[in-house]
């Protein structure tokens, strides 16, 4: 059998001019560069480093903040930002902004989530339909499941 090169090693995925992924590598390079240059061109206008570039499609440029206000704020500047990515030499024709949650980088950790909770209905209804299970393994885990009760049935 011939090898085939696998497993490959990173850099030569990742290689800018012949990587599998040099599209991919290319793109990301563009938009972090697109991504400075915004927070130059926002270099007055106060939480401007709160502002990620989430794309560029078709001369269109997806902006991102972590809030409405900031959001409003950049609403505000486009004109502006628009005009300075132009003198640039980005081929930007309309910045769209969205609003997303921040980027924390870090998976919850297990247990901290909010355990599902159950109406005394639902709970009910799961107890009743495990008395007609004849599999022990499945009866023991629906009636596991009725015990998550957590409030009134509405």
């Amino acid at each position: 059998m011939a090898d085939k090169g696998f497993p490959a090693p990173m850099r030569r995925l990742l290689d800018p001019e012949n990587g599998v992924c040099r599209d991919l590598v290319r793109r990301v390079r563009h938009l972090r560069a697109l991504e400075r240059e915004v927070q130059r061109c926002l270099g007055s206008v106060p939480g401007g480093q709160q502002v990620r570039v989430a794309g560029l499609e078709h001369s269109r440029l997806r902006l991102v903040t972590d809030s409405p206000a900031w959001s409003a704020r950049l609403r505000y500047q486009c004109a502006d930002l628009l005009a300075c990515l132009i003198r640039s030499g980005h081929s930007v024709a309309h910045i769209q902004i969205r609003v997303a949650p921040p980027r924390t980088g870090t998976m919850p950790e297990r247990g901290t989530a909010r355990r599902a909770r159950l109406s005394a209905d639902s709970a009910r209804l799961i107890r009743d339909y495990a008395r007609t299970v004849h599999d022990p393994a499945l009866r023991a885990a629906l009636e596991r499941l009725s015990g998550r009760r957590g409030g009134p049935a509405r």
